[in-house]
């Protein structure tokens, strides 16, 4: 009987599909092969999925640093800044500066931040902008006085061709360090008489915004300017606030620091160096010089 083109047997179909089955490895029709279809299916996808559009950058100012630098009595502030950023060169960069009166400060101080290996900036052209300012250049309602602790506020602000990019940031200015107030020492020392000595007053008050008890100790060394010698092997000579009599201290925890020195008749005269310093208990100091003649 002839067989109707239109229409197939259940066994012949069944011969057919199982036929295509091992031709394309579709899973279960031939075993340990699973994984290739798998392979295909999804080469195919991925190929055929629309390629994903970057998005817009959102943090063009990044890594903002402040640094107090209390010896050099100036501050330090940096930020990297991305140019260009989204499609906007950068213009200029610029240090809002509140100082300690936070962000509703009406009046703050304005400077530019460089990325030209000037004005305080350290590396050119990084994409790091800084700017070193002295203290007395900032306002007198935002400027920092001796003393002064707690937190400091600022802007960095980026200005691109078409819209500027701001960011506000905070910092502690942490551990204030100590500090002079008057040094007295002679400026003059005559040699006593052969075979003699003399004794030598010294003091020194200090101060320290912490409190009194930050102070870790006060000491000088002395040099020889000519010839460039270090006296008593570069040792530092501690001062005290203890309030003996020995040491030529009258009272305890004034922060005055005195001490009492032998000035024997054969010292080398010429023109000495004391190199006063006072450190506190974060190891933070302050140096100061004073200058002594030693003649005949």
């Amino acid at each position: 009987m002839e067989r109707n083109k239109h229409l197939v047997s259940s066994e012949w179909r069944e011969e057919i599909i199982d036929t295509k089955k091992r031709r394309l490895y579709i899973p279960g029709a031939v075993p340990g092969r699973d994984f290739i279809v798998a392979s295909i299916i999804s080469v195919f996808f991925f190929s055929c999925e629309t390629p994903v559009e970057p998005e817009e950058e959102t943090d063009p100012v990044t890594d903002i640093t402040f640094n107090y630098l209390q010896e050099d009595e100036k501050i330090f502030t940096s930020a990297k800044l991305k140019d260009p950023f989204n499609g906007d060169n950068l213009v200029f960069a610029q240090l809002i500066w509140y100082g300690t009166n936070g962000f509703n400060q009406t009046t703050p101080d304005s400077f530019f931040l460089s990325d030209n290996g000037d004005f305080g900036d350290i590396l050119k052209k990084d994409n790091v902008y800084s700017v070193k300012i002295p203290i007395e250049d900032l306002g007198d309602t935002n400027s920092i006085l001796y003393g002064d602790t707690g937190i400091v506020y600022l802007q960095v602000l980026a200005h691109y061709d078409d819209n500027v990019e701001a960011k506000v940031d905070s910092f502690d200015l942490g551990n204030i360090n100590p500090k002079f107030l008057w040094i007295d020492a002679p400026d003059t020392l005559n040699l006593p008489d052969s075979g003699f000595a003399r004794l030598v007053d010294i003091k020194a008050k200090v101060t320290d915004a912490n409190g009194v008890d930050d102070i870790q100790w006060v000491g000088f060394t002395s040099r020889h300017v000519e010839p460039d010698t270090m006296l008593n092997n570069g040792n530092h000579v501690y001062l005290f606030d203890d309030g003996k009599e020995d040491h030529g201290d009258t009272a305890v925890g004034d922060s005055v620091y005195s001490i009492l020195i032998s000035f024997p008749y054969n010292a080398k005269t010429g023109e000495l160096e004391w190199r006063f310093r006072v450190q506190d208990q974060s190891n933070a100091f302050r140096d100061t010089s004073h200058f002594v003649v030693v003649l005949e």
